[in-house]
């Protein structure tokens, strides 16, 4: 808690002060199992997997990650089937991000072959 000149408690910035009800009766249902409803993350699947296949992007969130700034991104392939990656490429990471408050987005990741270059991915 904060504390202020008149030695009253403030709630932290984000948190409220109301008075909630405390239900003790009904069963626990386990948090894992709360979070995949409100927030699923889909299985694993690698950038190199969705080359060439349409899929739609539905979340986007920045984290700093092992190797510097990278998005875990939530997307559906052709199927419906929800999916989660990690996007470290500045060409894909900066696009996304600009597009991120326009979401869902439909896209297909392409890969850039170049003559004495090496290839990058791309979207189309």
């Amino acid at each position: 808690m904060v504390q202020t000149n008149e030695s009253q408690e403030v709630a932290p910035v984000g948190f409220t002060t109301d008075i909630v009800p405390v239900n003790l009766k009904g069963t626990a249902v386990p948090m894992t199992q709360v979070l995949e409803e409100i927030a699923p993350e889909g299985e694993k699947i690698k950038k190199a997997d969705l080359v060439g296949k349409p899929i739609v992007i539905h979340s986007v969130e920045y984290f700093s990650g092992q190797y510097g700034p990278a998005l875990f991104v939530r997307l559906t392939d052709d199927n419906g089937e929800l999916y989660n990656t990690i996007i470290a490429n500045k060409v894909l990471a900066k696009k996304l991000w600009m597009v991120r408050a326009n979401l869902p987005v439909s896209c297909t990741i392409i890969k850039v072959e170049r003559e004495g270059s090496p290839a990058y991915y791309d979207f189309e």
